[in-house]
């Protein structure tokens, strides 16, 4: 199995609470996905403007043999709720913007930690 986080910034006026919602669908949705959550964060920050997304997948084991096919999955899904920018997936720590993952970094995420 593998554990990834996705963050995502809201864009100003869109619904973090909506976003959240219609990833948590769409991330159920995807095969090899055994469990999926999202949240809509508000910032700490009194002068930022924008929330934040965060979603938690963890995957099975078959995904990190189809990595790509599961990659374009969430890419599609991405696009397909406007309003969110900035996605970056974290993957044992590491940061990395969803259009530099790669099926290699999907992998990482199941070998075992030392």
């Amino acid at each position: 199995m593998a554990n990834l986080a996705l963050h995502f910034d809201i864009a100003p006026g869109a619904d973090a609470s909506v976003l959240a919602d219609q990833l948590q669908t769409g991330l159920a949705r995807l095969p090899g996905v055994e469990k999926s959550s999202a949240k809509a964060l508000e910032s700490r920050d009194p002068l930022a403007v924008a929330s934040t997304v965060m979603t938690f997948i963890t995957v099975a084991p078959i995904v990190i043999n189809r990595a790509a096919d599961f990659i374009s999955a969430i890419k599609n899904l991405i696009n397909s709720c406007e309003g969110l920018h900035n996605a970056i997936v974290e993957i044992s720590g590491r940061r990395i913007p969803i259009n530099k993952l790669q099926p290699s970094d999907i992998g990482a995420a199941a070998a075992p930690q030392s």
